[in-house]
C-alpha cells in the first residue's frame, strides 16, 4: 500500500509543471529529458527512488544556465523540492 501511495505521490511530482522546449534539440553538455519531462521516460523514472531522482534533479540543476533556460531550470527546482518535502514526510511517518 505504501509503494503505491508513494507512487501516486512520485507521479504528482514529476508532472506539477509541463516542461518548455522539449521539442528543441539538446544542448552541448546534454539536457536531461527525463528530467524534464518524466512522461518522455515512463520506464526510467517509474524504477527510480525518490532518492536517485532527488540526485539526478540536483545534478541537472547544477548544470545551470549553460544548459538549461529559467523556466527549465524553475521547473526543476520545483521538481526539486517537491521530491524532497515528499521524502522528508515519507520518513516522518516511520
Amino acid at each position: 500500500m505504501k509503494k503505491v501511495t508513494l507512487l501516486i505521490i512520485l507521479a504528482g511530482i514529476l508532472n506539477v509543471v509541463p516542461a518548455f522546449g522539449a521539442d528543441q534539440p539538446p544542448a552541448a553538455g546534454g539536457k536531461n529529458m527525463c528530467a524534464l519531462d518524466p512522461m518522455q521516460c515512463p520506464d526510467v523514472v517509474e524504477h527510480m527512488t525518490i532518492q536517485q531522482m532527488i540526485r539526478v534533479l540536483q545534478a541537472e540543476i547544477n548544470k545551470g544556465a549553460a544548459v538549461y533556460s529559467s523556466d527549465e531550470l524553475r521547473i526543476l527546482q520545483n521538481r526539486l523540492n517537491n521530491a524532497k518535502a515528499t521524502l522528508n514526510s515519507l520518513e516522518a511517518q516511520h
